[in-house]
């Protein structure tokens, strides 16, 4: 074979090479438009799960998650117009195992013999999509690990919606507000309200608020009932 030849060879492969490239590219591109696009829930540590779930240990956790992934695609189609048959769902949850389970026990949701590592391995379990995750102790953990979750997931294309659960803590409204007011952004923010949503959170320029009742205890812990309830009849008495 002269020069002339092998050149002219070479560079019909690297031609070759070039369409197969592009080819793979455009491959891919549809394929990531194409792919089953993401929605991200986060719970935070202070939206307790009801207690019938609580207490039925690792049973209760898969059933916790089952109603929660049932809830959040009843939401996504039937209020955002979202195709649920084409959407990942994912949820991540993360608190301190040791403290989230005293607070349960302290404030009556969860006996004491309820185990909330079963409960959580439970949750996680139940679809490999969902992680509820022990960081220790610490607030801190946590809420690094939401903020950080949630820039992740916010700045993304392929992030349809993001179902936030930490309107609970004041120390998330600095965090949110440059998001709450970015017209890009809020209308793929919904926040979850459950027992307690601090008032300040109704400043931020949010759209969409949804409660979820079937999952989430919704009512004062009952020792803070009984303590209304002893104080009223002391009153009344």
């Amino acid at each position: 074979m002269d020069l002339i030849s092998y050149i002219e060879e070479l560079s019909h492969g690297k031609d070759k090479l070039s369409v197969e490239s592009d080819d793979l590219y455009s491959r891919l591109t549809l394929a990531l438009k194409d792919r089953r696009k993401f929605k991200r829930q986060v719970k935070a540590e202070e939206n307790y799960f009801r207690d019938t779930f609580l207490n039925n240990g690792q049973q209760g956790g898969w059933d916790a998650a089952a109603e929660l992934l049932k809830q959040v695609n009843n939401d996504l189609e039937h209020h955002l117009g979202l195709d649920v048959s084409n959407l990942d769902v994912r949820i991540q949850a993360y608190a301190d195992f040791e403290g989230l389970s005293k607070r349960c026990i302290n404030n009556g949701w969860m006996k004491g013999d309820a185990n909330i590592v079963r409960f959580a391995h439970g949750v996680t379990g139940a679809n490999p999509l969902i992680d509820f995750v022990d960081v220790g102790p610490g607030k801190e953990q946590a809420a690094h690990k939401y903020k950080e979750q949630f820039k992740f997931y916010i700045e993304i294309p392929q992030c349809e919606h993001v179902l936030l659960g930490i309107a609970h803590d004041f120390g998330y409204i600095t965090f949110l507000r440059p998001f709450a007011e970015d017209s890009a952004i809020w209308d793929r923010i919904t926040l979850l309200e459950t027992y307690r949503l601090h008032p300040d959170f109704k400043t931020l320029d949010f759209k969409r608020r949804i409660q979820l009742p079937t999952v989430f205890t919704h009512q004062s812990p009952p020792i803070v009932q009984r303590f209304r309830e002893s104080t009223q009849s002391t009153t009344t008495g």
